[in-house]
């Protein structure tokens, strides 16, 4: 009894606004430009932190911190290093479970933010868990814009959208304004490819063979 429980627990569905997952405030006044921004989470958060690498990149400037002790960066505990992206948002592993919004992100989950705002845009955990934004059942890989609003997400379960026929659990779907632009679905070990379009069909199955 107690097995299945746990087993319950696990697989429980856990319901946020997605609008309400951020970091702690930047320190500094955010600018609106993306280098200036980026450069200014560098110099005057992360700089003190740990050790600071420049990559000139084809899209801007790259910024890696590898981390010093156990501080955390807007309060979220990170491991090892911290990246600062030419696009303006900063990612870095969880080294300990990090909640904000009624959302528990596990250890080693990969968490990825705006830089300007501390709107969290992004993770990656491990394990099944299911957690429901903005009425979609995600698990796994959940991509948010720097508004708050869901982007896309692997289903957790099949999901209808709104003006769409259900997309089946494991799919990768993109999404705008709530409505689905599209999808894709590996099957066969990721050998197959199912592409869905904004109704929620497939138009077109391909063999891409094995999965790098």
């Amino acid at each position: 009894m107690l097995l299945v429980l746990s087993q319950l627990a696990a697989f429980a569905a856990v319901t946020v606004d997605p609008h309400q997952l951020r970091s702690a405030p930047p320190a500094f006044v955010p600018s609106g430009v993306l280098d200036e921004d980026q450069a200014s989470m560098v110099a005057d958060e992360l700089a003190a932190l740990g050790t600071l690498y420049v990559s000139d990149t084809v899209d801007g400037f790259l910024y890696e911190v590898e981390l010093r002790g156990t501080a955390r960066v807007r309060g979220v505990p990170c491991r090892g290093s911290v990246h600062v992206l030419p696009d303006g948002s900063w990612t870095c592993e969880l080294r300990a479970p990090w909640s904000v919004g009624g959302l528990t992100l596990p250890t080693e989950a990969w968490l990825r933010f705006a830089v300007g705002s501390g709107q969290l845009i992004g993770w990656s955990e491990p394990g099944e868990r299911t957690t429901v934004l903005s009425g979609v059942p995600c698990a796994g890989e959940v991509e948010i814009g720097d508004d708050g609003d869901l982007r896309g997400c692997m289903l957790a379960r099949a999901h209808s959208f709104r003006g769409s026929e259900a997309v089946p659990a494991g799919a990768k779907v993109e999404l705008e304004g709530g409505r689905l632009q599209g999808a894709e679905l590996r099957t066969d070990g990721g050998r197959t490819v199912h592409t869905y379009d904004p109704r929620g069909r497939v138009v077109r199955t391909e063999d891409v063979g094995a999965p790098d």
